[in-house]
């Protein structure tokens, strides 16, 4: 089934993804350069239910763990400016030791943090809340793997996301949420940012949420973001009593950012691992950074996407620095699973990046994948025709069930969308 034009999206909004979706907004840009979207649904709901404003290609909307990708851009960058070195204790950056305490004699090192392979685990709190330091946090053994040594296997955890963004502000002596703006964002002249700083004064209507329907053809509630028809907030996690000696999911509360914070003392502030907001469209100029730059010479048409004074997009890192990303996520590199052996062949992990090929013979793309809060999303590019596809889904009535092998790690929304891209299929 081709999804072509914004009815076939409704229609698979409506009744083609096992449950009705909030919205749905999808975007591809093909090797000439050219860039098409369509979108279908809603960005904001208000309470009795009806639709605020609708979702499109500029709607602004979190989109998890592809904040990631963002944040391996700004790293790549300092490591090409000798600011960084992938392969050096981060303690050096820190301040203090960073140690798994069943190995620690053994340091850990950026390239491990970027590929999950640090020995650093998730457990139901993997952030600081303010005034809550990363060091406190990280103290005693709950945050590691003490069977595992560092660097030996791979294992998906969003802490080492925000260790990492503790070395950059230290390096930088950048608050997290400016160096993005500075090294990624403002570069690239797209509308982002990380729990929506930088982002206040864009229209409320371009403000998007993510939604959930807890009761079967009641009203879409929401899980995030939802400002009340409002201009977005810039808002982070503080302990709610700051003498809790080991703080739970709910013992913090959003609030401002505090005004006398230390750069580099808790690199969660802003969910490095997970707090961008972007656009679809600004999803593509990421994406573009993994093309190589032949590809990303070539100019955007009339939706374009931002554009250099060459005409091209504009580049972020030397293709070197793209094909070490993509390298870490390929034998020899690849680092066995902790938990099952092996990554599975159709999604293994890189330096910030995943590598995707459900089906063999088609397409091998980079990029990303997020997930959080009901929310689904998708940015990645095949260097080798030099196209590129992105996704947001921003909340489904019910839990989507998940897809069929071999579209591992994903529910059938997002396997559809693969299996049937809604937009133009040129090479």
């Amino acid at each position: 089934m081709m999804l072509n034009g914004g009815a076939r999206l409704e229609d698979f909004r409506l009744r083609g993804a096992a449950a009705e979706l909030a919205g749905v907004v999808v975007a591809q840009r093909d090797s000439s350069g050219l860039v098409t979207s369509a979108a279908a649904g809603c960005a904001q709901f208000a309470a009795d239910g009806r639709c605020r404003a609708t979702i499109g290609p500029n709607t602004l909307l979190r989109v998890a763990s592809i904040s990631k990708f963002a944040t391996t851009l700004a790293v790549m960058r300092l490591v090409e400016r000798g600011q960084l070195d992938l392969d050096r204790d981060v303690s050096d950056y820190l301040g203090y030791p960073l140690r798994n305490p069943g190995f620690p004699a053994q340091s850990i090192t950026l390239r491990q943090l970027l590929s999950h392979s640090s020995s650093l685990i998730d457990v139901e709190v993997y952030w600081a809340p303010h005034p809550q330091t990363l060091r406190q946090l990280l103290a005693g053994t709950t945050h590691f793997d003490t069977t595992q040594v560092p660097g030996s296997c791979y294992r998906y955890t969003n802490l080492n996301f925000g260790v990492i963004g503790g070395v950059l502000e230290r390096v930088s002596g950048q608050r997290f949420d400016r160096l993005m703006q500075r090294e990624v964002f403002a570069p690239l002249h797209i509308e982002a940012g990380f729990n929506w700083s930088g982002l206040t004064d864009v229209p409320p209507g371009r403000v998007g949420g993510i939604w959930r329907r807890p009761q079967p053809n009641g009203p879409w509630q929401a899980a995030l973001d939802d400002f009340g028809g409002g201009p977005a907030r810039v808002e982070v996690r503080f302990l709610r009593n700051p003498a809790a000696p080991a703080p739970t999911d709910g013992d913090s509360v959003l609030q401002a950012p505090p005004v006398n914070y230390d750069n580099g003392s808790n690199g969660t502030l802003f969910s490095p691992q997970g707090g961008m907001r972007i656009s679809v469209l600004g999803l593509l100029a990421l994406g573009a950074q993994l093309l190589p730059a032949s590809a990303s010479q070539l100019p955007a048409s009339a939706s374009q996407l931002p554009a250099s004074a060459s005409g091209g997009i504009p580049r972020l890192l030397s293709d070197a620095s793209i094909v070490s990303m993509i390298g870490a996520a390929s034998p020899p590199a690849l680092l066995p699973d902790c938990d099952h052996g092996q990554q599975p062949a159709s999604r293994r992990y890189g330096l910030g990046i995943e590598l995707l090929q459900f089906v063999a013979g088609e397409p091998i793309w980079a990029g990303h994948f997020g997930e959080a809060y009901g929310l689904r999303s998708m940015i990645v590019g095949d260097r080798e025709h030099g196209t590129l596809r992105a996704y947001i889904i921003n909340g489904s009535a019910q839990p989507l069930p998940d897809a069929a092998p071999p579209y591992v790690e994903m529910n059938e929304a997002e396997a559809a969308l693969l299996k049937s891209w809604p937009l133009s299929q040129s090479r």
